[in-house]
């Protein structure tokens, strides 16, 4: 594995300029060789993808930028919010619920239940699916 920190150069009395404390500074440094990191494993990858099996690898400027867009379109991708957890939990509980009204179909209040339950199950499910496609 190569060692990038080696190969990184940061100005740490600019950092100090610009108003960063020290242990932002060394978040800040850090953060920046991950991603470097990263961004040097994946362009290899895509640059031996591509190559023949009987040439040499060549990482062009396509395979960097393929790289760092996939990367950076990965920040905070599956951080769900406390309103989304919540309506997911009620896609579970009221599909259960129109589990359990399925077995009281004789009864009105059992078909009326059954069919509020799996209405509100679907538009939340139909909800949640098409918020997710956009991301």
């Amino acid at each position: 594995m190569l060692n990038i920190s080696n190969y990184i150069l940061v100005k740490k009395d600019c950092l100090w300029q610009d108003w960063f404390t020290n242990s932002w500074e060394k978040q800040f440094i850090k953060t920046i060789e991950d991603f470097t990191s990263q961004l040097f494993t994946k362009s290899v990858f895509y640059a031996d993808s591509v190559k023949d099996v009987n040439s040499t690898r060549e990482v062009t400027h396509e395979q960097v930028k393929q790289a760092s867009e996939i990367i950076t379109r990965s920040f905070n991708k599956n951080q769900k919010t406390k309103l989304q957890i919540i309506w997911q939990i009620s896609e579970y509980i009221l599909t259960g619920i129109a589990g359990i009204w399925w077995w009281n179909l004789d009864k009105q209040w059992g078909i009326l239940a059954l069919v509020i339950s799996m209405a509100l199950a679907v538009i939340l499910i139909s909800y949640r699916l098409s918020t997710s496609n956009k991301e």
